[in-house]
């Protein structure tokens, strides 16, 4: 991918972040887990740490900022969750690890934090205990958002996807086309038929020979 490619894809997805947190929606049911996933699988592990702190760190300033704690552990929880998408995004169910593990993550964190930093509990495992309960509303909201945005995700990959195989198919059968056409007519070196050949079956956007970012 392009370093253009890569740059409109991260400003794609923070805007699509950014928008997500801002438009009216159940609690903690946005497009950050779903963001950190498709970073990471198409443009790096790099991208699946800053795509999501600058998301929130621009929408946080439209929202509002709130106590310096809590607020360092939600973005905490979605550092980790990018970490954990680093293990996870070699494998077939990467999206299916992701929902079950992030909002967990979030949950243990983000309570941890409000149990910890505000007046509203009682500093006593009890007092953690009902924090953690108060918060289950939270995770479920959560976890439905995180299925819903990742569901809609993988399914735009897979279209765009498709799409860019159906060109890929398109392309390769005008190139055959041409190849047939200098053979018969003569005009075709046999120095030249591996090279063209190998640009059949290799062709240049592949994007396996170019770098990876990431």
């Amino acid at each position: 991918m392009s370093r253009t490619a890569v740059v409109l894809s991260v400003l794609a997805l923070i805007a699509v972040g950014v928008v997500g947190r801002l438009i009216p929606h159940l609690p903690n049911a946005t497009p950050m887990t779903a963001l950190i996933a498709v970073s990471s699988t198409i443009l790096g592990k790099r991208w699946a740490l800053i795509v999501p702190l600058v998301t929130l760190a621009l929408s946080d300033f439209v929202i509002g900022l709130y106590d310096w704690h809590i607020m360092l552990s939600v973005y905490a929880s979605f550092a980790l969750i990018g970490v954990t998408s680093w293990y996870t995004r070699r494998r077939s169910s990467s999206a299916l690890w992701l929902i079950l593990i992030g909002p967990l993550l979030f949950f243990i964190v983000t309570n941890a934090a409000v149990w910890a930093f505000s007046p509203w509990y009682e500093k006593s495992l009890q007092g953690l205990w009902y924090a953690y309960e108060m918060g289950l509303p939270f995770l479920k909201s959560m976890m439905l958002g995180d299925l819903v945005y990742v569901s809609l995700s993988i399914l735009i990959i897979c279209i765009s996807k498709s799409r860019s195989a159906r060109e890929q198919r398109k392309s390769a059968l005008q190139r055959f086309q041409s190849l047939g056409f200098l053979f018969q007519s003569g005009n075709l070196p046999s120095r030249t038929w591996l090279t063209a050949v190998s640009s059949l079956l290799l062709p240049p956007t592949s994007g396996w020979h170019r770098k990876k970012y990431g």
